[in-house]
């Protein structure tokens, strides 16, 4: 009876020994394929830094919610813009805002700020986001009059291609968003008469330009929407924005308004949807529109 105990314990012994072995081997296979998944996934992006052309193009729809579409508007030089179109969710339409990015922006990701995407579809708006054009300008030096003739140029056909998108859906009350220079060279775009169905102008965070060299100060003499300037900066006294643009206003009897909101290395962290809609519902009384009422 001893020995048949003995001869139990021994094999149950035996037994969890081999398991435990089992588990060490177990344990130990899995290690070394995920180490080879590790090496395999590091020599991959060794070789591939940069995303290829189908992964953006497959990001790039995943920033637009259900409803929204991308086309491609063929310039007059026959190259091509993309367009991101957010459609109105609403029964009717508002009217529609055309967003233009800065220089710097990639040129797969149209866009300036995602916020503005949260409601203003539901209120009755379309927006079209346009890929900004990437120009090589003198770094660290300010723009000349040949420069910014070159951004303007550069920025109408993209411009008109969007007002012509709108128009043929029936918008007929448009406001125009821009950012950092290329913002700054929308009024030279028309420097006779603006588009009868563009009703209002935003610039973020415009450079900071000498009076003889800010080409908004010539604009004003013969704009005819309501202008918004929305600085990015922690410190308003410091930083008085552009008292001669505001002289100017006044003196053509244009409305404008200064907006200042806080940034992050001078760049907006948000331009929140409230903003958004202040400074388009701001506007539209000056355009001979009935003032719209936030939902």
């Amino acid at each position: 009876m001893e020995r048949s105990h003995s001869a139990v314990a021994w094999w149950q012994a035996l037994s969890g020994q081999c398991s435990d072995f089992s588990r060490i081997i177990v344990a130990c296979g899995s290690m070394y394929w995920k180490f080879l998944l590790l090496c395999l996934s590091m020599a991959t992006s060794a070789a591939s830094p940069f995303p290829s052309e189908a992964q953006r193009s497959s990001d790039l729809l995943k920033h637009w919610r259900e409803g929204g579409k991308l086309q491609m508007l063929a310039l007059p030089d026959k190259t091509q813009m993309l367009v991101a179109e957010e459609v109105s969710h609403a029964p009717y339409v508002q009217g529609g805002v055309i967003l233009l990015p800065g220089f710097f922006h990639d040129p797969a990701t149209p866009g300036i700020d995602r916020s503005l995407y949260q409601h203003l579809p539901d209120r009755g708006w379309i927006i079209v986001s346009l890929t900004s054009p990437h120009l090589t300008l003198p770094v660290n030096t300010l723009p000349t009059t040949m420069d910014w003739q070159q951004i303007a140029a550069a920025l109408k056909p993209r411009l008109d291609a969007a007002l012509n998108l709108l128009d043929q859906q029936g918008v007929r009350n448009i406001i125009l968003i821009g950012q950092g220079a290329a913002g700054m060279a929308i009024p030279m775009i028309y420097p006779d008469n603006w588009p009868t169905n563009l009703h209002g102008l935003i610039l973020l965070t415009p450079p900071r330009l000498p009076d003889d060299a800010n080409p908004l100060l010539t604009a004003l003499d013969h704009m005819q929407i309501p202008l918004a300037l929305v600085y990015a900066h922690a410190n308003v006294p410091n930083d008085p924005g552009c008292p001669a643009c505001v002289q100017a206003a006044r003196r053509h009897k244009l409305p404008l308004r200064e907006i200042y909101r806080p940034a992050i290395d001078n760049e907006f962290s948000d331009i929140s949807d409230a903003l958004s809609w202040s400074l388009i519902d701001w506007m539209f009384p000056f355009a001979g529109q009935t003032q719209l009422k936030q939902p």
